[in-house]
């Protein structure tokens, strides 16, 4: 197993749609979820209240929209 079953501190999240769950229950205690995909998806807030976990997310086609090479 990847995590060993201890569970990963910070998870970049780069694919959404059904994985994203998978993914907050894969947090380790106090961890904290990346979420940068366009593909959508949910999380349970239980999920994240029972690990005293944390999300954020952002979508990269904006942050490139907004901010263009320079």
């Amino acid at each position: 197993m990847l995590l060993h079953g201890v569970g990963g501190n910070v998870l970049l999240h780069g694919v959404g749609g059904d994985l994203l769950g998978p993914a907050v229950r894969a947090l380790a205690p106090g961890g904290c979820l990346v979420a940068f995909s366009s593909g959508g998806g949910s999380i349970d807030a239980y999920e994240l209240l029972v690990r005293s976990a944390s999300a954020i997310g952002f979508q990269m086609a904006a942050v490139a929209r907004d901010k263009p090479a320079t």
